[in-house]
């Protein structure tokens, strides 16, 4: 499990996508190695350059993200780092639609703080 990439919302391990359909409305029908089918998926929203692509995934401990909303900012526990194709480092809250309040949508992140 190497590369992963953002379809509607679920991340897929490029490592299992058999087969990607182009439609003439623009949009693409992604098909894995197991059958499964996602359908409808934009075409130009998938990512293959690498900015939404997660190259690893590794867990980690003492590391926090700097999050800030309105001028307050908050320090939520990270377990999970993702290296992303581009070569940024995030929190995997940050790449999936998770209920943490601390990685709303409205929340701005601002990077990773080691703890001592």
């Amino acid at each position: 499990m190497r590369n992963f990439i953002n379809v509607g919302g679920i991340y897929l391990n490029l490592d299992h996508v058999k087969v990607i359909i182009d439609h003439e409305d623009g949009t693409c029908t992604v098909i894995t190695d197991d059958g499964e089918r996602y359908t409808n998926i934009d075409y130009n929203g998938l990512d293959f350059q690498g900015t939404n692509v997660i190259r690893s995934v590794f867990p980690c401990t003492g590391i926090s993200a700097r999050m800030e909303r309105d001028g307050q900012e908050s320090y939520p526990p990270v377990r999970y780092l993702c290296l992303m194709e581009s070569g940024d480092l995030l929190p995997m809250n940050l790449l999936i639609d998770c209920h943490d309040e601390r990685f709303a949508p409205d929340m701005e992140y601002k990077g990773l703080i080691i703890k001592e």
